[in-house]
C-alpha cells in the first residue's frame, strides 16, 4: 500500500493563535513539534496497516515545518513549495497512490469553526465552490478524486472534520479541538497522537477505496477579496469576471482548470 499525507499544522491539538504557526515566534517551536508528532503517528497507524511507501507532503506557510528525524525511517518527505498546481497536494500526481490522508486541517475561511479560519491565504472574505464556502480540505479532497485516490482520513477542528463526513460519508475523523470566537478547546495532545495513529489503522484497514470525493459536473468559484486592489490585479486571469470591486468569478468543466486558476490567483 502507498500512502500520501498532507500535513498542515492549525488543526493540531492546542493550537489557538495563527502566531504559533510563524516561523519565529517564541510558540512556533512547539507546535511544529506537536505537528510533526500528529504526523508520525499518522505514518506509524499507515505501516501498522501495511503501507510499504509514504509520501508525506509538508504544505503549512513555509512548508519547512515537520521535522523529518522524528518520521519512521520508511517516510519521504516533501519540503518547500515545488510550484505545480497541485499545491498542499503536490507529489500525488507523480506516483499510483492508494490513498490520501490529512493531519492538522482547519475550518476554511468565513467559518466560525476555528480562530484561526482560512482558505489558501488571508486575503480574501469568503470562496465559494458552486455556492457553498471552500475549505482546503475540500479543495485537495477533489485534487485526490481528480488524481483517482481516496481520502479515509482527516484530524483537525470539529467543523472540518464535520464539514469531511458530509462530503466524504465513509471518511475517519479524529477531533483535536473545538473552536469558537478567538478560542479553542482541545484534547490532550498525548491522546491526539494516540487517536490519530489508531483512527489511521481503522481507516486504512476499512473500506478506504469507497472514501473517494464525487467530483461535480461543473464547477463556479467565485472569489471576494479583502482588498479590491487584489480582485483588480487578479482581474485579468483568462476566463476570469469581475462581478463588482472585490469579487471575482469562474467557471469550468475541468478541475484541472480550477487548480490553475488558483495556483497563479491565490496560491501565493
Amino acid at each position: 500500500m502507498r500512502v500520501f499525507i498532507c500535513a498542515d499544522i492549525e488543526g493540531s491539538a492546542g493550537f489557538a493563535h495563527i502566531d504559533e504557526g510563524t516561523l519565529n515566534h517564541p510558540d512556533y517551536a512547539y507546535f511544529r513539534e506537536q505537528m510533526t508528532r500528529e504526523v508520525s503517528a499518522a505514518c506509524s497507524g499507515a505501516i501498522e496497516a501495511g503501507a510499504v511507501d509514504i509520501l508525506v507532503r509538508d504544505a503549512h506557510d513555509s512548508t519547512r515545518n515537520i521535522i523529518p528525524r522524528c518520521l519512521p525511517e520508511i517516510v519521504r518527505i516533501t519540503r518547500g513549495s515545488p510550484g505545480d498546481i497541485y499545491a498542499m497536494m503536490s507529489g500525488l500526481q507523480e506516483t499510483a497512490f492508494d490513498a490520501a490522508i490529512m493531519t492538522g486541517f482547519h475550518s476554511g475561511v468565513s467559518d466560525g469553526g476555528s480562530p484561526v479560519s482560512h482558505t489558501f491565504n488571508r486575503k480574501t472574505d469568503y470562496i465559494l465552490l458552486n455556492g457553498t464556502p471552500l475549505s482546503e480540505f475540500q479543495f485537495n479532497a477533489y485534487t485526490a478524486a481528480y488524481l483517482d485516490v481516496p481520502v479515509p482520513f482527516v484530524s483537525g477542528d470539529m467543523s472540518i472534520c464535520e464539514y469531511a463526513k458530509s462530503l466524504i460519508p465513509n471518511i475517519t475523523t479524529v477531533v483535536t479541538q473545538t473552536g469558537y470566537g478567538g478560542a479553542t478547546t482541545s484534547i490532550h495532545p498525548d491522546l491526539a497522537a494516540r487517536y490519530i495513529k489508531e483512527n489511521v489503522y481503522k481507516a486504512l484497514t476499512g473500506d478506504y477505496k469507497s472514501c473517494k470525493a464525487k467530483l461535480p459536473e461543473s464547477f463556479t468559484v467565485e472569489i471576494c477579496f479583502s482588498r479590491h486592489q487584489d480582485a483588480y490585479f487578479n482581474s485579468f486571469y483568462p476566463g476570469i469576471v469581475q462581478c463588482n470591486s472585490k469579487v471575482l468569478r469562474y467557471v469550468s468543466n475541468d478541475w484541472k482548470d480550477v487548480l490553475c486558476m488558483i495556483h497563479f490567483v491565490l496560491d501565493k
